[in-house]
């Protein structure tokens, strides 16, 4: 997920949340980050921590697409998922679940908890408060990560179907279907590649066979984006979000890979007026024990 900085630099100014996620798997590789750059990994693993971005969103947009209201929420009260509450959003961050485990999982936890009892800024030097109250954590924690590099290495990322079971795949039905009848030629849609100003950043991480996606807020018209969804070479749906979904974390929006994955495209609809195009960028995954490339 990471350039030669340690974190993904967007186009639109970049995505706190995306750069989260690629910050903390810098821990999994090291490099002489620094007590400096272990401070910005551990600002970057709060923001993720906080609300990892969702792989099936559960705000599902009417199937009327013009009309920007929302179909259905897929929540507690019909399929048993929760409200999203600050709990949830742990119970679905696979970073969380990750590093609460394991040799340095007190120290995470401490080091959690002191992020969420210190939110905010430090109204003299604007930083994070954070940063200075937590460093007592922060050290120790990272020390521990670097210490037992081998073991978090190994740990593979939860999925989304690994938290939400039956849940997950009920959302992921409701969304195949809502994309089904989005591409159908009854729509009149075209699919048209992304413009350049609105080209959404794809980053796939085949380790974890987890991927991320940041689409742009609006098109090049102004119109909004109603919802976003990546697939495979074989059409099988692999996330998907509304706009609701994504909103709090800045675009940005997971993915699953399959082993039988060889290209992933991001698809996105902005809009929603009948005739309304659907963009797409497809890029092509590297071959098992290979880097991340694009095409």
């Amino acid at each position: 997920f990471l350039n030669s900085e340690g974190g993904l630099a967007l186009d639109r100014g970049g995505s706190p949340a995306l750069s989260a996620h690629h910050r903390i798997s810098r821990a999994e590789g090291r490099g002489g980050a620094g007590d400096g750059g272990r401070r910005r990994w551990m600002s970057s693993t709060r923001t993720t921590a906080a609300a990892a971005p969702p792989i099936f969103g559960k705000a599902i947009p009417d199937r009327n697409f013009a009309d920007k209201t929302l179909g259905q929420t897929i929540s507690s009260g019909a399929s048993g998922l929760a409200d999203a509450t600050t709990d949830r959003d742990r119970e679905d961050c696979p970073i969380c679940k990750k590093y609460s485990i394991g040799p340095c999982g007190d120290l995470f936890k401490q080091w959690l908890k002191c992020a969420d009892d210190n939110p905010g800024k430090d109204a003299r030097t604007g930083e994070d408060l954070h940063l200075s109250k937590c460093e007592s954590f922060a050290l120790p924690l990272a020390r521990c990560l670097e210490d037992h590099d081998d073991y978090y290495s190994s740990e593979p990322v939860l999925s989304e179907e690994g938290t939400v079971d039956s849940n997950g795949r009920e959302l992921r039905r409701a969304w195949s279907g809502l994309v089904d009848d989005l591409e159908h030629p009854k729509e009149n849609r075209r699919t048209l590649s992304f413009p350049d100003d609105i080209k959404p950043e794809m980053q796939v991480r085949l380790r974890t066979m987890e991927g991320m996606a940041a689409f742009a807020p609006a098109n090049e018209k102004g119109e909004e984006l109603i919802l976003a969804y990546i697939k495979d070479q074989d059409g099988e749906l692999l996330g998907a979000g509304s706009s609701e979904d994504v909103r709090t974390t800045g675009g940005v929006m997971r993915f699953g890979v399959r082993d039988e994955s060889r290209e992933v495209t991001a698809c996105a609809l902005y809009g929603g007026e009948d005739g309304s195009p659907i963009y797409a960028k497809t890029q092509t995954l590297p071959r098992r024990g290979k880097e991340e490339g694009k095409k």
